[in-house]
């Protein structure tokens, strides 16, 4: 079973504590939204996972039985684990085809691998601006790139920082539409995510980071619980969702 398990993990960045014991699961094939104010630890968290801060965090990161805490970040990708950053983070001086050429990996034995072909069929804009530099897309192209180049290294979970910043709404829905697609495809996503309804709408699963620790997680929320849980975690009121 492809599962995340996240147990008591603990992360400090030079003088500051910044994720204190989280402990969280991703079944395979399902999806949570990480949600809370900005500065609680939540790309932190991400980053821990993928294997990006340093130093190493303490605690367990289990995937498939086997503990990758102290693991490199090219392992965890190799293994299945994909990370779309915060900021899309696409290499500038190359193309958008060069883009996904240079995450391509082998498909896993029993599944097919993502083509090209099948990344442009779900974003045609892609295709459009194929030979393209990637600073010349928009934002929102940019977002469509970082989702693809991840799905070029054949992964069973996507880990995604914000995937709807500064997005226009036209261009949030058209990610929803992907993501979705995504998931009816068996691959797991792990988002930290500013919108709630977007949040609420894909996923299966909402959990709340205050001050670098867990204090909410709730599934299948009614319009209800929506607006208690983020006038209570969060500090603000919820307007009705525009679907």
């Amino acid at each position: 079973m492809a599962d995340l398990q996240v147990e008591n993990l603990h992360v400090h960045l030079g003088d500051s504590y910044v994720v204190q014991g989280v402990s969280l699961t991703v079944g395979e094939g399902r999806a949570v939204a990480l949600l809370g104010r900005n500065g609680v630890g939540k790309t932190t968290l991400l980053r821990a996972i993928m294997g990006l801060t340093d130093p190493a965090p303490r605690g367990n990161l289990l995937w498939e039985g086997e503990d990758l805490v102290q693991q490199p970040s090219w392992l965890r990708n190799k293994v299945g684990i994909a990370y779309v950053p915060q900021g899309r983070r696409i290499f500038p001086s190359l193309s958008v085809e060069e883009n996904l050429l240079i995450a391509q990996r082998p498909a896993r034995p029993g599944s097919d691998a993502w083509t090209i072909e099948q990344l442009y069929s779900l974003f045609p804009n892609l295709r459009e601006r194929r030979v393209q530099r990637g600073t010349s897309l928009s934002g929102g192209e940019q977002q469509m790139l970082a989702i693809s180049r991840a799905l070029m290294s054949n992964p069973r979970l996507i880990l995604l920082d914000e995937p709807t910043e500064g997005l226009a709404p036209i261009m949030v829905q058209r990610i929803l539409d992907v993501l979705k697609e995504i998931r009816r495809k068996g691959i797991g996503l792990f988002l930290v995510e500013q919108n709630f309804h977007f949040a609420k709408e894909l996923t299966d699963e909402v959990v709340i980071m205050q001050a670098g620790r867990l204090v909410y997680s709730g599934e299948r929320l009614t319009a209800d619980q929506i607006s208690d849980v983020a006038a209570r975690h969060l500090g603000f009121a919820v307007s009705p969702s525009p679907h």
